[in-house]
């Protein structure tokens, strides 16, 4: 590049010249502005979400079943009673005879044993549904928890494939489980989806799409690397002499297989646009133009929540009601209805 005001010669991507700080009058010609940029965002208040369920009104009761309720009480009368046995046997001489090893293991037993009851004596035994907030009544009294608060406490999935919520309050954490109270777990789900912040993005060619990020990141990083050091450990400290030795590590490789491949597989999050979605995985963007794609599968679980499957190539990909409330709602309304 010449310079227009001193003559002088400098590099064309500088935006002023060298010698006398000139501005260059061609810099910034052809450049595209970046896309995609974030245009706004969508972003809801609790006032602004109303309940379109009867079942959710001021002051409904929703309480843990009756068995489910017994069976808790007696789990945590058991680990109490073995824990408070073997930790006060000390002081009567019930360990003197035994070896140190033996005693040690008692005792970490004891401890384990009433940490267990402390487990089990936090189980929710009733939850009552207000407007703005729910209330958890527990063993140690009722915790409120508004519905902003929602935000701040985080959802998860256990082994099972069980969502479940958990709230802390005064130190102590409690899990509010869709294998004890389903409907809470599904309504909670949709006000916490909906009261998520979600990008809206536009594309080069003027187009706009609204992000959708799942409640639960299921198959985390976690879950795979313990199968993949599991098979690891297993290969080098386990001799595979026999068949049946063999046919146990094939079956584990496969457990582990289908924990990894079902996290890999797992959609990261939704990109809807108005004419298709977009489902973000580790395979990459995988489009659905909506006027082209009809689900493969449609099935609700136990507990009425929807999992839409779409398949891909070879590959079937689930939006899952728990992950993706406002999302499956959508394609309920475009793929139910027809």
């Amino acid at each position: 590049m010449i310079c227009p005001k001193c003559g002088d010669k400098y590099e064309d991507d500088m935006p002023r010249c060298l010698w006398c700080d000139a501005p260059n009058p061609n810099y910034g010609e052809g450049t595209q502005p970046s896309f995609p940029k974030k245009v706004s965002v969508i972003k809801r208040n609790i006032g602004e979400i109303e309940s379109d369920s009867e079942v959710f009104h001021d002051g409904a009761v929703f309480k843990l079943g009756r068995t489910k309720h017994v069976l808790n009480t007696i789990a945590m009368i058991f680990w109490l009673g073995f824990g408070l046995f073997y930790g006060t046997a000390w002081p009567f001489g019930f360990f003197d005879n035994m070896p140190t090893l033996l005693c040690v293991i008692f005792l970490g037993t004891a401890v384990m044993a009433l940490y267990a009851a402390f487990i089990f004596s936090k189980k929710v035994l009733k939850v009552t549904w207000f407007k703005d907030k729910f209330v958890l009544c527990t063993r140690y009294g009722e915790k409120e928890v508004r519905f902003d608060e929602l935000v701040d406490n985080c959802a998860d999935v256990d082994r099972f494939n069980r969502l479940f919520f958990v709230f802390k309050k005064n130190g102590k954490k409690f899990q509010v489980s869709d294998d004890d109270y389903p409907n809470v777990v599904q309504e909670l789900c949709k006000i916490s989806d909906k009261l998520a912040e979600k990008d809206v993005v536009q594309n080069y060619d003027g187009t706009e799409y609204v992000i959708y990020k799942p409640l639960v990141y299921i198959g985390e990083k976690s879950r795979i690397a313990i199968s993949l050091v599991g098979t690891v450990f297993i290969a080098l400290f386990f001799p595979l002499e026999n068949a049946l030795l063999v046919t146990c590590y094939v079956i584990f490789l496969f457990c582990c297989f289908c924990i990894v491949f079902e996290g890999v597989k797992a959609v990261r999050e939704i990109m809807w646009y108005s004419d298709k979605f977009v489902l973000c995985t580790y395979f990459g963007e995988k489009t659905f133009l909506f006027e082209q794609t009809a689900p493969r599968k449609i099935k609700y679980d136990k507990n009425g929540n929807c999992r839409f499957t779409f398949k891909k190539g070879w590959l079937p990909f689930i939006v899952d009601e728990r992950f993706f409330p406002e999302v499956v709602e959508k394609l309920k309304e475009r793929y139910e209805k027809k």
